[in-house]
């Protein structure tokens, strides 16, 4: 499903939306897969949950939706953090709505460390 199919069914614009392979010198004739994706930044360290739960939060009435195109196989969801290195240790603490909305979506669930 292409990413302008996506914000169609969901009747919203995704943060950023990227035809896979377009980007590619010379351009792929048949790119494989569309982006899309909801994103959020913070200033400084946030709890992850907080993190998670802010994107959620924008798709709150489309979980359904959502979860049903995941679970026929039309789009792969997938929940991505992208965690700046830190002295700190962060909590990895997820409110269980969190963890049962991420589920509900179909989605997978992806923490990577980067410096």
């Amino acid at each position: 499903m292409s990413a302008a199919e996506i914000s169609k069914q969901l009747a919203m614009e995704p943060d950023h939306a990227v035809l896979k392979g377009s980007l590619r010198n010379p351009v792929r004739e048949t790119p494989r897969r569309h982006g899309w994706s909801l994103q959020c930044r913070f200033e400084g360290e946030v709890d992850l949950d907080v993190a998670v739960a802010s994107v959620l939060k924008r798709v709150e009435g489309l979980v359904s939706t959502i979860g049903s195109l995941s679970q026929q196989g039309v789009i792969k969801v997938s929940v991505a953090l992208a965690i700046a290195e830190s002295k700190e240790v962060l909590p990895m603490f997820f409110e269980s709505g969190t963890i049962k909305t991420i589920g509900d979506l179909g989605a997978t669930f992806d923490i990577e460390y980067f410096d």
